[in-house]
């Protein structure tokens, strides 16, 4: 499963993070590690981004990486979305939006979340 790609909507490329469904830890410390090289192969402040972390399991090192990629990603990133934002991930995304400083906006759909990432200028 690639978990990290471009995706199109509104005939705008979003990065999409997808961290869903997964158990494995170190199968999202590798896309982490992919999505951090993707993204810094882009402009500043040019990126669209979408992650999805429904269904998956948040370790404490899985946390950190994930805080550790908001603060490489802020550079290169425009706006960002998250979904899968339920439960313990709420508190979880607060840690990672202070470390990293980011807006990053959570949505319950997928459709809702790439329209308003294409919506921003």
């Amino acid at each position: 499963m690639e978990r990290v790609n471009f995706i199109d909507h509104k005939e705008k490329k979003i990065l999409h993070l997808d961290f869903s469904n997964s158990k494995n830890p170190q199968e999202i410390a590798d896309a982490i590690a992919h999505a951090k090289a993707v993204a810094a192969q882009n402009p500043p402040k040019s990126l669209l981004c979408l992650t999805d972390v429904s269904e998956s399991l948040w370790t404490k090192d899985l946390v950190e990486s994930i805080k550790n990629l908001a603060k490489c990603n802020a550079p290169y990133v425009k706006a960002s979305a998250v979904l899968g934002i339920t439960g313990m991930k709420k508190y979880l995304l607060n840690a990672v939006l202070q470390f990293s400083g980011r807006k990053i906006v959570a949505f319950d759909q997928k459709q809702e979340a790439k329209d308003w990432l294409v919506s921003q200028n």
